[in-house]
Formats: structure tokens, sequence, C-alpha cells
């Protein structure tokens, strides 16, 4: 084995000499990488966190209209009413009956569904929990809707007396 004796022309040599301004350098380099890649990772956890927080701060109401008989109800409006605040949230039933309410508040709700030739429903506290999915299912029963007309033209339930020719 062959030592080698004199002086080492490597940058890494520990016996090397360097100019103040080059170990500052080099030592700037090995501090600021580290530094940047530590920032990054606590960036993109700061936002990952967030993300996280906000999509499990809500919960989710879903359901499917049917009948009496179990069959799909299309197309019936579906209305969320918050208890606590009387703000309400409106959807559709898709064609096979099924709705959907996503980023939900916790807390108590209504669920109106009104439907053409059916009486209207009204599922009362209905509790919405945090990262949670509440069923809320509606059969519906045949019957009038409160807005129905007889053949006259007048409202169901209207008083002869004071209906005009």
């Amino acid at each position: 084995m062959t030592l080698l004796t004199g002086p080492c022309s490597s940058p890494l040599c520990p016996s090397s000499p360097k100019p103040d301004s080059q170990r500052f350098a080099n030592a700037r380099r090995l501090f600021v990488l580290p530094l940047k890649l530590a920032c990054v990772a606590l960036l993109l956890g700061v936002t990952l966190i967030s993300a996280w927080a906000q999509s499990t701060a809500t919960g989710t109401v879903s359901g499917q209209i049917t009948d009496q008989m179990g069959a799909v109800i299309a197309g019936g409006t579906v209305t969320l009413i918050d208890k606590a605040t009387g703000t309400s949230r409106t959807t559709t039933a898709n064609e096979v009956g099924r709705y959907i309410f996503v980023n939900v508040a916790p807390g108590t709700y209504d669920i109106r569904v009104v439907q053409a030739g059916f009486a209207q429903t009204l599922l009362s506290k209905v509790t919405v929990e945090i990262g949670q999915v509440t069923n809320a299912s509606v059969k519906l029963k045949l019957g009038a809707t409160g807005r129905e007309r007889n053949r006259r033209g007048c409202r169901v339930g209207a008083r002869p007396e004071y209906l005009s020719a």
C-alpha cells in the first residue's frame, strides 16, 4: 500500500488550504438545501392537514325516494332545512330516485320531499354528524299535495259559499 505524501489537490481534502469565502459558500450550500426541503415539507403538511380538516368537518345526507310499493320516484324535490339557522338547500332526485347533499354542517335538519301526485312528506330531526353519511330515504304516499284543485278549478277544501260561478 502506498501513501501519498505532499499537498492534497482535492477540494474535499481537509488539509488543503481554502480561502474563508469558499468555506463560507460551502457551509451555506450545505445549510440552505436542507432548509429549503424542510420549508417545502412544512408547507405541504400544513396544506394537507387543512384540506383534511375541511373535508371532515361536514357530513353527507343521502337517500332514495320510493312509493309505498317500493317503486322509485324520479324527479322529486328534496329540501334540507337547517333547524338551527332556518336556511335550506334544495335538490332534485335523479332517475332512480336518489338524492344527495354534500358538505352539510353537523346539526339537526328537517327534510321535505314533494312530488306531484303524492302527499308532501317531512322527515323531522335528522341528525348529521361530522364525517358520516346519513341515510334519509323516504316512502311517499299517494294523495293530495295541498295544492290540488277540484273539477271547478277551486282548491280542494275551499268552502262552497265563497266559490264564484
